[in-house]
Parts: C-alpha cells; sequence; structure tokens
C-alpha cells in the first residue's frame, strides 16, 4: 500500500508535516504518541497522496507517528512507527551585556571592554 513513506518533515518547534503516497485511493489516520502515550489522531480524507500538519507540539520533543491507511474495500494496512524531535523554541531575545562596557582613553587610543 505505502509507495513512499509516511515522513515528518518541515519539522518546526511547534509543528510538523507528515506525508505519504500510496499505491490506490484510500483514507488514512495518523496516531500521534508521546513517551508511548497517544497525543491526538488525526484523520485524512481519501487520496494518492496524502499531506497531514501537525500543530500544537512541544519543543525539543520526541514524537512518534503510526499512519493507518483503509482503502475502498476495508482492506486496511499500518506503517513502521516514524520517530522525529521537535526543534527548540527559537531565541527571540537580543543579546545582554553582563557588565557595562568599559573604555579605557588615552591620548593616542581607547581601548573599550564589555
Amino acid at each position: 500500500m505505502f509507495l513512499a513513506g509516511p515522513v515528518a518533515e518541515g519539522i518546526e518547534d511547534v509543528t510538523a508535516v507528515v506525508r505519504w503516497r500510496l499505491d490506490e485511493r484510500a483514507e488514512g489516520v495518523v496516531d500521534v504518541m508521546t513517551d508511548g502515550a497517544y497525543i491526538e489522531t488525526i484523520p485524512s480524507e481519501a487520496a494518492l497522496v496524502h499531506v497531514v500538519q501537525l500543530q500544537d507540539l512541544m519543543a525539543t520533543t520526541t514524537y512518534e507517528i503510526v499512519v493507518t491507511v483503509t482503502d475502498g474495500s476495508g482492506t486496511a494496512g499500518q506503517s513502521d512507527p516514524v520517530p522525529f524531535v521537535t526543534l527548540a523554541t527559537p531565541d527571540t531575545e537580543p543579546p545582554q551585556f553582563v557588565r557595562r562596557p568599559r573604555a579605557d582613553v588615552t591620548h593616542v587610543s581607547a581601548t573599550i571592554t564589555w
């Protein structure tokens, strides 16, 4: 049934995308887990190519997805678990001086330290 994937890609701190391709049209379900506990189940309508957006994830967390597909005749297939790790939350704070800059000035030079 699976021709490609599933794969987790476009991984950010709180989002990721799950993609897979099938040999025939089928509905899909993505089970999202972390630490062995189910977080959510996301359905995907019948298609050959599936793209499912995962949202509201936690930064720097290991997740595992399992995709189950069912074709029009009721035949089901399941992927192997696919692990991925979300990125750290981006640092948006500007650098801060640990101590104030100090200037040592003479008539021929200036040295600034911080």
